[in-house]
């Protein structure tokens, strides 16, 4: 409960023939504030009464304020207070006769810094988490509820997990128990809705925090070369410095009761955004027949043509491109697609990537169904897009995986769906150069 300061009267008697007394009351404040100034108000009464200037001083806070009064009456200052600690403030008067009031003290605390993480399972930007896991954050001081819904969000892919969020006794720590076992291979975001201390300061974004579910069970990890010297370069040969190297370490894809779940991991932590220097850009190609005779040329032969690098070309056709890059046709998403012609693709499926750090997860329920015997040969180009051109990071360049389903149903092909009709789109024409 805030406390507030009572309000205060000061006098003296001022030196002379005329016994003169100045009479300063402070309006009540409160004892804590979230916000960079504090309003001063109060009355300043002079007995005798007399024609004559009123000065009050308020001095404590980043500089001193003044109101000059033509009499005695209300006075009202702006002080800016010193950020995130007590403010001993004295408020005091006098008038051009030589009268004074004793100073008035208040001790205001100014606070706005929201609740701070202390302890938090999962840890955040953790990988390998078990799907049983129990997600539980403990908070540096007591929370309060601030809006209609006031709870611990689980995200997965942008999307609400069915759960139940709780809050301890003692309003520290926030619990989230999902209503059925996570799914594997996946990112996930905890995000704190409604809540801010007594004060009033929000648990803002920066409190959020996401981890990256185990595939063991469900897929073997994929484990990449990170080695500078497999980056690419196109477009302008020297670009600026402010364009990263992209090193793609670590890709995974698992399945789960029909459902297409992948994760790849960067060497540092990339942004999901269109031509930012930080941004990161994976294109997976699936030939679901793996047969070099059918499907169309992959994005990553487009990129690196057989007669400039040899030793990059892929030898597989694909039918299904999974684009983890946002596209401006819909509306920044990411999308899966199929191939109808070369270059071209319908989309079938559009989602909101899950990114954590270095990690970005996606699922997909169109994949599946099509490779029905859940194996599969890929390429997976990797793109840091940037305002000044593109790196591309060629490792893996191909590779043939399989999915254990066994005893998992998988959906008819007839379930799949096309957005929109099957837009259709056409790639970005690519350029490349060898970087030496």
């Amino acid at each position: 409960m805030r406390r507030l300061l009572l309000a205060l009267a000061a006098t003296l008697t001022a030196c002379g023939s005329e016994d003169v007394q100045l009479t300063l009351t402070v309006n009540p404040v409160a004892e804590f504030t979230n916000q960079a100034t504090l309003e001063v108000t109060g009355i300043v009464a002079r007995s005798p009464a007399k024609e004559t200037v009123v000065t009050v001083v308020v001095s404590g806070g980043i500089s001193q304020v003044t109101d000059s009064l033509p009499s005695a009456g209300v006075f009202s200052l702006s002080v800016e207070l010193h950020e995130n600690q007590e403010n001993q403030l004295a408020v005091s008067a006098f008038d051009d006769t030589g009268a004074t009031a004793t100073a008035v003290v208040l001790a205001i605390v100014h606070d706005d810094v929201g609740p701070q993480v202390v302890t938090q399972t999962p840890t955040d930007q953790s990988d390998g988490v078990l799907l049983d896991t129990s997600i539980e954050v403990q908070f540096g001081e007591p929370l309060t509820g601030s809006g209609p819904d006031p709870r611990l969000v689980l995200l997965h892919n942008f999307n609400p997990v069915p759960g139940t969020s709780s809050l301890s006794g003692d309003s520290r720590v926030l619990s989230f128990v999902p209503d059925a076992p996570l799914a594997p291979n996946s990112v996930y975001e905890l995000v704190f809705q409604d809540f801010t201390d007594e004060f009033g300061n929000p648990a803002g974004s920066e409190t959020n925090a996401c981890f990256v579910t185990t595939a063991e069970g469900f897929a073997n990890v994929l484990q990449l070369d990170e080695q500078p010297e497999d980056l690419y370069e196109s477009g302008d040969p020297s670009p600026g410095p402010g364009l990263r190297p992209v090193n793609l370490t670590e890709a995974r894809f698992a399945a789960d009761a029909g459902v297409f779940y992948g994760v790849v991991r960067f060497a540092s932590n990339r942004a999901f955004a269109a031509d930012d220097d930080n941004s990161g850009v994976v294109l997976l190609e699936i030939d679901e027949d793996q047969d070099p005779g059918t499907g169309f040329t992959s994005i990553k032969d487009v990129v690196f043509p057989a007669d400039v690098f040899p030793d990059l070309v892929s030898g597989i056709k694909v039918e299904y491109l999974v684009g983890i890059e946002p596209n401006p046709n819909l509306g920044g998403a990411a999308y899966v697609g199929r191939y109808i012609a070369e270059g071209e693709f319908n989309v079938i499926e559009a989602f909101a990537p899950g990114i954590c750090g270095r990690f970005y997860g996606f699922h997909s329920n169109e994949l599946l169904p099509a490779m029905l015997d859940a194996t599969f040969d890929y390429t997976l180009l990797a793109i840091a897009d940037g305002s000044e051109g593109f790196y591309f990071d060629p490792a893996p360049q191909a590779g043939n995986y399989s999915l254990d389903l066994s005893g998992l149903p998988i959906p008819s092909p007839s379930a799949v769906r096309l957005l929109e009709g099957g837009r259709t789109f056409k790639h970005r024409t690519f350029t490349a150069v060898k970087r030496h």
